[in-house]
């Protein structure tokens, strides 16, 4: 079994993201989540185009069973599973800072033109929340994975996937800031949150559990 987690490095007014130092340290490590599986690690570009390249690579050789994307969520205080992607951009310039309820028409586009609106997750979200309230760590579910890069990447690998018929397990998980970031949380406008992060050991013990768990019910699928 091949399973597949990436992340994303520093961006926007973000000078440490809290996904690319948990890839690292995994990658540091060399975790894996048994000897039967192997395990690869990438950090993403802050680029959407760049990002469909590389993504459309993961499948051309050696197809991952499970791909596992970690993104930051600025205002989140849980690990957010996330059921779905939207077919949406916004910002269409991935170096601004522009909500899409704010948006303007010309900062607004597709992931791609003729693709559906919503593409779901197939990753056991259930059976993750359900191993990380067993062990006391927050999560939460989401209908919104944004319209940014994260949403993008989820999206792009769904597409992805139903186009070459594959069975691969993937979806996004957004991760919160940790108290390990407390000194860049105002730059962020995230300091309200500083009282309900957990710490980095709980967001890795979480993602690993999560990734265990996936990689679990690849293994009863195959």
């Amino acid at each position: 079994m091949r399973l597949l987690v990436t992340g994303f490095p520093a961006f926007l007014t973000v000078r440490r993201n809290p996904s690319e130092i948990l890839i690292r340290q995994l990658q540091h490590e060399n975790w894996t989540v048994s000897e039967d599986c192997r395990t690869d690690y990438a950090v993403l570009p802050m680029d959407y185009e760049e990002t469909r390249r590389i993504i459309q690579g993961f499948f051309d050789d050696d197809p991952p069973a499970v791909i596992v994307h970690l993104g930051l969520a600025s205002s989140a205080t849980k690990i957010r599973l996330e059921r779905r992607a939207q077919n949406v951009i916004c910002p269409l310039d991935p170096s601004k800072r522009v909500k899409l309820a704010e948006a303007a028409p010309d900062d607004i586009g597709k992931v791609t033109e003729a693709g559906e609106d919503y593409l779901p997750s197939t990753l056991p979200l259930e059976d993750i929340a359900a191993a990380l309230q067993a062990q006391n760590i927050p999560c939460e579910f989401s209908d919104d994975a944004g319209s940014y890069l994260c949403n993008f990447t989820a999206y792009v690998t769904a597409q992805e996937i139903r186009q070459r018929g594959l069975q691969t397990q993937a979806g996004f998980i957004h991760i919160p800031f940790t108290i390990a970031e407390h000194d860049i949380l105002q730059d962020c406008g995230a300091e309200e949150n500083a009282p309900h992060l957990m710490t980095a050991e709980t967001l890795m013990a979480g993602m690993k559990t999560a990734l265990q768990i996936c990689a679990a019910a690849e293994s009863r699928q195959s």
